[in-house]
């Protein structure tokens, strides 16, 4: 699959990317996660993996602590050389960590290249999530949806506050929407971690790289 045309000016490739990756709930950080083996595929590029823990306990990661992990996020990411092309991948609980600190970003004049969340209990409606201001504004470039039409955790009716772009992909007023810089890739028969699957993996890090423009 080829990426799409850049609908900015891409800086020359001897400037480093940095991909910031921001791993979902119940994450086992003493053994590789899906971060770790995207930072050994993406051998030519900086992957900063986002390492927590937390629990199934929605309103408080929502309200709580993803806010306090987006706040830690965005001061580390604004030591980065601002030459460096910056890029969020999220998964899940990970997605509304990414959305939130770049939103932070964006009131501190930080431009992200690219946005990518997978599985993303994120709200699908582009207004609502504030996708739309942060692509109409220059402080995002693109926003790609990864989404699996079997996602069974995204289609449980308590789960609130999580939304379920991971399941529907972009909307708005409720109907599906898509544009050059806001895209939906749907995975026919994936569940909520079927992405990073062994038999999986390589084929989505090779559609990641290829959104990403790198």
């Amino acid at each position: 699959m080829s990426p799409l045309r850049p609908v900015m000016p891409w800086p020359s490739p001897g400037v480093r990317a940095v991909i910031v990756a921001i791993h979902g709930i119940l994450t086992r950080t003493t053994s590789p996660s899906w971060p770790d083996h995207l930072d050994a595929f993406l051998t030519d590029c900086k992957v900063e993996r986002r390492d927590y823990f937390a629990g199934p306990f929605p309103i408080f990661e929502t309200f709580l602590w993803n806010r306090i992990r987006a706040r830690e996020l965005a001061d580390e990411v604004c030591l980065l050389d601002p030459k460096m092309t910056v890029h969020f991948v999220g998964h899940s609980n990970g997605c509304d960590i990414a959305l939130k600190t770049i939103k932070i970003l964006a009131s501190r004049g930080r431009h992200v290249y690219t946005m990518i969340l997978t599985g993303s209990v994120s709200d699908p409606d582009v207004e609502k999530s504030g996708v739309m201001q942060l692509i109409e504004s220059g402080a995002l470039g693109r926003a790609y949806a990864y989404c699996g039409d079997r996602d069974l955790p995204l289609a449980l009716p308590l789960k609130w506050p999580y939304k379920d772009l991971g399941r529907r992909g972009w909307m708005r007023a409720n109907e599906p929407y898509e544009e050059l810089r806001i895209r939906t890739r749907m995975f026919a028969g994936y569940g909520h971690g079927d992405y990073f699957v062994p038999r999986n993996r390589r084929a989505t890090f090779t559609m990641m790289r290829a959104d990403m423009c790198l």
